[in-house]
């Protein structure tokens, strides 16, 4: 499953969710999912999220 097309499921689903999260394994990782606009949390850099409004307007461009 591609990153866009589980961005798309969890952004469009009829649920009540803020953000999405991934749990990286390294700082490549990291990096992977920060170009496509998700933030690392300040205690935990290998946790990161992506709100929900923000991957709804990542799909509709």
């Amino acid at each position: 499953m591609s990153v866009r097309f589980a961005i798309k499921t969890v952004a469009t689903a009829p649920i009540g969710a803020h953000a999405i999260f991934a749990d990286v394994i390294d700082d490549s990782a990291a990096a992977f999912y920060a170009a496509f606009g998700f933030t690392p949390l300040v205690r935990r850099p290998r946790t990161l999220y992506l709100p929900v409004t923000t991957a709804a307007s990542l799909i509709s461009s």
